[in-house]
């Protein structure tokens, strides 16, 4: 019975020292992340700020534009046709050949046309030879007046068929009504054609122009000789110059638009008739107007806003799009020269995020 009560007061014992240890361990581990915990806060809190790269707003001139779609075309293009029908025997062009002005484009068989015009230079070489004895006679009073006189009018009839047989006999040679390059050859040698066969288009690349249908709101700001800057397939790294020649002064009906026609110089490079442009009519210059990179406008449910950086946050502000030169554009807004915008950042911010200006973004 004696034994019994010392084993149980030394298993109380143990019990209760195993107990102290625990709680004196879990007391180290509640003191030791206290000790830990503001270090932890303070780098959630430095993590919780969204990095951001900024620019200033500047104030500057912009141009101020009118800025359309359009295409390059060659008002000298002429499309070749034959004059008489038959089949091409020589082909002298090949498209992106320069030719000029009356060199041949194609040849057609004219074997019976050469026929004809021998025929009718046989006969007014034996018109002349009867009008020359006619004359001879008439000088001796062998012949009449009036007998004469009709040995001179088949003579003359004779010229005229023989001119006549001889400008058939040219038409079979197709030659170039004007300077410039084949942009389309539409046959083969070979192929049998008539007057109303298309054989090839003839572009004068030295005069090019595009149409421009400016809005009838937006005319009065355009001159004639107002610049015209275009950039191909609308890539503004490649601009063509042009100048405003013609301003129609009919409103076309269905669109609403007037019809301003620019000259382009064709000794430019790349310039080609065809070619996808937007035209940028220069009408005038805007000074002292706020200007911020193109890379902070942010697109947001159809609305033009930006980002401007003060204390630390990001406010959202809501812009009106203005004209732009190069990589900077005007807006008009709650923004000043000065402010800082984000340009590199963007997603996942709103209005009163905390930001923190990162300059190696």
């Amino acid at each position: 019975m004696r034994l019994g009560t010392i084993k149980s007061g030394i298993l109380a014992a143990a019990l209760a020292a195993l107990a102290a240890g625990s709680l004196f361990i879990w007391s180290g581990c509640q003191a030791s992340s206290a000790a830990e915990a503001p270090e932890a806060v303070s780098e959630v809190s430095e993590v919780s700020q969204h990095q951001v790269r900024v620019a200033e707003a500047i104030s500057g001139d912009v141009q101020e534009k009118i800025i359309r779609v359009t295409t390059i075309t060659s008002p000298g293009s002429v499309q070749v046709l034959p004059r008489v029908g038959g089949q091409i025997v020589k082909l002298a062009v090949e498209e992106g050949q320069r030719v000029g002005a009356g060199e041949l484009i194609a040849q057609l068989d004219d074997e019976q046309l050469r026929l004809a015009e021998r025929r009718a230079a046989a006969v007014l070489e034996k018109a002349r030879h009867d009008e020359e004895i006619g004359r001879r006679k008439l000088e001796k009073a062998v012949i009449g007046r009036e007998e004469f006189l009709e040995l001179r009018h088949e003579c003359e009839q004779a010229e005229r068929d023989s001119e006549a047989a001889r400008l058939e006999r040219e038409k079979a040679e197709i030659r170039a009504p004007i300077a410039g390059v084949i942009s389309h050859r539409f046959v083969s040698l070979g192929d049998t054609v008539f007057p109303s066969t298309p054989l090839v288009t003839i572009t004068n690349l030295s005069r090019l122009e595009a149409e421009v249908l400016v809005p009838q709101n937006q005319v009065d700001k355009v001159a004639v000789g107002n610049e015209v800057i275009l950039n191909p397939g609308g890539d503004a790294s490649r601009i063509i110059k042009g100048i405003v020649e013609r301003i129609s002064p009919v409103v076309e009906t269905l669109s609403g638009t007037i019809k301003v026609v620019v000259n382009i110089p064709g000794s430019q490079s790349g310039v080609k008739p065809g070619l996808f442009v937007k035209a940028q009519i220069i009408t005038g210059v805007l000074s002292g107007v706020t200007l911020v990179p193109r890379d902070a406008i942010v697109i947001e449910n159809a609305m033009s806003v930006i980002y401007k950086v003060a204390d630390g946050f990001a406010r959202r502000v809501p812009v009106e799009i203005g004209f732009g030169d190069g990589d900077l554009i005007q807006v008009i807004g709650d923004i000043a020269p000065g402010e800082q915008v984000v340009i590199a950042g963007k997603n996942g911010i709103n209005d009163m995020t905390r930001v923190r200006i990162a300059k190696n973004f």
